[in-house]
């Protein structure tokens, strides 16, 4: 299941990429917005084009990936996996908290957690809209899809420690209006697990900890070896 999800996803970032580059070329013009006016509009006002498209492409890619999320849950398999994805982030806040993994701790904590991976997605279209600006418009229309995908790692990136500055500062009311969107989202993507769903999240987490456990002991005697104590 993870499996296709990822595929479809990539296939989405993909496809949504290449919709609004062949706007942004003219060479589609959507029912919703007339090209014609957008840019009448833009260049009277002594706007930024390549800004405006890249608006229409992340509010777009925002609107495609709700839309999917939100139907998505109406399937039975579905939403019994947005019940898993509640549980396993009641399950790390748990941890988080320092306190014992049991039921009756983890069913204090809420289900959107702020480095949430659709926290992640939902930054990244973010991002990338300031990202693209730097695409020169002269270019071909192949050219620009190419930059676009080769931009997507470093995307990536600069979101992955957006993230990790964010769930590190959220009594900041700017990092909040920031992550905001994302917890939003998670309203979808999350739902409120019942306590057997609860259970094998916390049964996830200690498996978790037990392997980190023993992967750092294993590293010590190994370190121990090669280089043993003097005596």
């Amino acid at each position: 299941m993870r499996k296709q999800l990822g595929f479809w996803a990539a296939l989405l970032m993909l496809s949504t990429a290449g919709f609004s580059q062949a706007v942004k070329d003219r060479q589609v013009i959507p029912v919703a917005v007339s090209l014609n006016q957008v840019l009448r509009m833009t260049i009277t006002n002594g706007g930024n084009i390549e800004f405006v498209f890249n608006s229409i492409d992340a509010l777009a890619k925002i609107l495609i990936l709700i839309g999917v999320m939100w139907s998505f849950g109406f399937l039975k398999d579905i939403r019994r996996m947005y019940q898993y994805h509640g549980a396993e982030h009641m399950a790390v806040f748990t941890y988080e908290a320092g306190k014992e993994l049991n039921i009756k701790n983890a069913s204090k904590y809420q289900t959107l957690h702020p480095r949430c991976g659709t926290n992640f997605l939902i930054l990244v279209f973010i991002i990338s809209l300031f990202f693209f600006l730097s695409i020169n418009p002269e270019l071909p229309f192949w050219k620009k899809l190419s930059l676009r995908i080769a931009l997507l790692p470093f995307i990536a990136s600069v979101t992955y420690e957006i993230m990790r500055f964010g769930s590190k500062h959220m009594d900041n009311s700017l990092v909040k209006g920031m992550m905001l969107p994302g917890l939003l989202l998670q309203k979808i993507t999350t739902k409120k697990p019942d306590k057997y769903q609860l259970e094998v999240a916390l049964a996830a987490v200690k498996e978790v900890l037990e392997r980190e456990k023993d992967k750092s002991a294993k590293s010590r005697i190994h370190e121990m070896k090669k280089n043993p104590p003097s005596l």
